[in-house]
């Protein structure tokens, strides 16, 4: 049955209460409880009641997956706070807790650094932080300072997370994640392998959704020490994995990487589900790298006809990505070549000239135009008498 204070809070009429907010959050009427917040900050609330307000407008909205509003409300009542500490005790703690972890993650997000590290610090200095706050806030933090070039740091915090989220039993395997990406930042190879393989092996395992970054991760690290087989086979589990990843940002980030990785070793069965997974991006430059990925394993794998057609269709869309017009021209050229379309493949390298294109990295065309050419010499012989 709902609520006739909750169903009231529209009318002009009615004055919000934060007690009337707390009721609609609780019962997940995130909307309604946006509508009495912004009515009663905008009133006249007591100093106390207003940091609430801000603070628990900042949460839902949050949880609404609006970040750019959130960052602000959630930006303003921290800042009050830290104008005001003495009201630090009469926020409760599990949404004082949350409004800093959610300031920092959603400062980490809109990659405002600076900002995001000095939340975060101020979040792991309150007082009596249960150990899953910590870990958190932990991780982003390490995060940040690995976006910051800060590896040392980053490596230190990473560790010093790990410790956290293993003692509390939260998920010490994300936190993994980011301390073998930092230490593979800076050539600490068996480090970073040794880590990321623990957080696959982690008891309990890993959701599906996060191995497809794992086996990601994994497979850098196994690249840069050279071990070609082990590649191979981390590329595959993450494309397995990649199924199960329902972000979609997230997703095509690690099929990005891993497609880049399965070319690099000629993995092309799987670098074609990877290119296909990416050709259907709503991002311009992920659908166009999707299309070269898929293009090149097509041409791998022999299929000459499809990489050409894939190759002049993009070559014909005004929205393909610039970065990868020039690969694409060079597919096409040898696709081409390879079904005996000679003349497509020259008029496709006369266009690549404007781009640098060299006769001398298509040795079969040049061959094909400097044999075609002294044919039509003989024959202007021949005609001439």
């Amino acid at each position: 049955m709902s609520d006739p204070a909750i169903q009231n809070t529209d009318s002009p009429l009615e004055p919000p209460t934060l007690d009337v907010a707390r009721v609609a959050v609780q019962r997940g009427l995130y909307g309604k409880a946006v509508k009495i917040l912004e009515r009663f900050v905008a009133g006249n609330p007591s100093r106390a009641e207003r940091l609430e307000a801000l603070l628990t407008l900042g949460t839902v909205l949050e949880d609404r997956s609006e970040g750019t509003a959130a960052v602000r409300w959630l930006s303003a009542g921290i800042k009050e706070l830290e104008a005001t500490p003495d009201l630090i005790s009469t926020v409760p703690t599990s949404l004082l807790k949350r409004a800093y972890v959610d300031l920092g993650y959603l400062l980490v997000e809109a990659e405002e650094f600076a900002e995001a590290e000095r939340i975060l610090r101020a979040c792991l200095a309150l007082p009596s932080l249960d150990p899953s706050t910590s870990s958190i806030a932990l991780r982003n933090l390490a995060h940040v300072l690995s976006k910051s070039n800060r590896y040392e740091e980053a490596i230190a915090v990473g560790m010093d997370t790990v410790r956290a989220t293993e003692a509390s039993g939260f998920a010490a395997y994300l936190a993994r994640e980011e301390l073998a990406s930092s230490l593979l930042a800076v050539d600490r190879l068996n480090e970073a392998q040794e880590v990321i393989v623990q957080a696959i092996r982690s008891i309990p395992p890993p959701p599906p959704s996060e191995m497809a970054r794992f086996f990601r991760v994994a497979a850098q690290i196994a690249n840069k020490r050279g071990d070609g087989d082990l590649v191979r086979d981390y590329v595959r589990e993450g494309e397995h994995f990649l199924q199960f990843d329902n972000t979609e940002e997230d997703r095509e980030l690690t099929a990005l990487e891993l497609a880049e990785l399965a070319l690099d070793h000629r993995e092309m069965d799987v670098l074609l589900r990877l290119g296909h997974i990416l050709s259907k991006s709503k991002t311009p430059g992920n659908r166009s790298d999707g299309v070269y990925f898929a293009a090149s394993a097509l041409y791998g794998l022999g299929r000459n006809e499809e990489c050409l057609a894939q190759c002049r269709t993009m070559l014909s869309d005004p929205t393909t990505d610039v970065r990868v017009v020039g690969a694409l021209r060079k597919l096409a050229i040898c696709a081409a070549g390879h079904v005996g379309k000679w003349d497509e493949a020259r008029d496709q390298f006369i266009l690549g000239e404007r781009e640098g294109f060299s006769l001398k990295e298509f040795p079969q065309l040049e061959a094909y135009l400097k044999s075609s050419t002294e044919t039509a010499r003989k024959r202007k012989r021949w005609f001439l008498g």
